[in-house]
C-alpha cells in the first residue's frame, strides 16, 4: 500500500505542476513523461491490492479493476471537458486530474485502514500444499 499512496500523491502533485510547465516546451515534455511514468506505476500496485482482496475470484476482481480504469478514464475526460466548457481554459483539466488523484489517495487510505486482517489459519493450506509439492519432486 505505501507505493500506492506514494504514486497517487505524486500524480496529484505532478498534475498540478503541469499547469505551470505548459508554458515551456522542455518542462512540458519532462512533466508529461514523469506523469505518465507515475500513472503507469499505479497499475501494478492497484492490481496487487485488488487481487489480495479477491478471495476465490481473482479473475473477476481483475476484470472489474480494468473496467474501473475505463470508467475513470471516461470520467476524467468528461470532467476535463466540463471545466473547459465552463470557460476555465485548457489548463484547468490539470487541476481536475490533481483533484481526482487526491480523491483516489483518500479512498486508498480509508480502504487500507478498513482492510480486515486475514485469519491466521489462511496461510496454512498454502504452506502445506507447497510442502507436498516439494516432497513429490
Amino acid at each position: 500500500m505505501p507505493s500506492l499512496y506514494a504514486f497517487l500523491a505524486l500524480d496529484a502533485v505532478i498534475a498540478a505542476v503541469f499547469m505551470f510547465a505548459l508554458h515551456n516546451k522542455i518542462a512540458t515534455a519532462v512533466t508529461l513523461m514523469v506523469f505518465a511514468a507515475t500513472t503507469f506505476a499505479l497499475v501494478p500496485a492497484l492490481q496487487t491490492r485488488i487481487i489480495e482482496g479477491a478471495g476465490d475470484a481473482p479473475n473477476i476482481a481483475s476484470g472489474a479493476n480494468q473496467a474501473a480504469f475505463n470508467i475513470a478514464n471516461a470520467l476524467g475526460a468528461w470532467l476535463g471537458g466540463i471545466v473547459i466548457a465552463a470557460g476555465f481554459g485548457y489548463n484547468a483539466p490539470n487541476l481536475v486530474a490533481s483533484g481526482l488523484a487526491i480523491a483516489g489517495l483518500l479512498i486508498a487510505i480509508v480502504s487500507g485502514r478498513e482492510r480486515p486482517a486475514a485469519p491466521p489459519d489462511q496461510a496454512e493450506p498454502i504452506e502445506s500444499a507447497i510442502r507436498e509439492e516439494v516432497s513429490v519432486a
